[in-house]
């Protein structure tokens, strides 16, 4: 989600680089990684995001399953990107994108993912 926001804008301030370390050395999941692996992590996610954005974003829903994910994980990309009225234009639109495709309501689970397209 951090680098779908840093896309929107086309660089980023240096609090918000602040911010987004913290994030990375003192939260679950990020702060149990060896530096190694969660520099691993953001390299790939970055590519995803870069190359595929529309798939990043509609990815969400099924990484981020519950109401409880989903709203902590907006806390703390809205912690990182600050105030709204500091927001570019794209900033503000692709942090409403995020909120928009959360409000369409829980992930449905499937037994076998695959039966959306083969059927059951």
């Amino acid at each position: 989600m951090m680098i779908l926001m840093a896309d929107s804008r086309g660089n980023v301030r240096r609090d918000r680089l602040e911010r987004s370390n913290e994030l990375m050395t003192s939260k679950a999941p990020f702060n149990g990684m060896d530096p190694a692996s969660r520099a691993r992590m953001i390299h790939q996610q970055t590519l995803i995001a870069h190359f595929e954005p529309e798939l990043a974003l509609s990815s969400l829903t099924k990484l981020l399953p519950t109401e409880a994910d989903r709203a902590k994980a907006v806390e703390l990309v809205e912690y990182v990107v600050g105030n709204p009225d500091e927001m570019a234009p794209r900033t503000k639109a692709a942090l409403s994108s995020m909120k928009a495709l959360f409000q369409e309501g829980p992930v449905r689970k499937l037994a076998n993912p695959l039966s959306i397209l083969i059927g059951p």
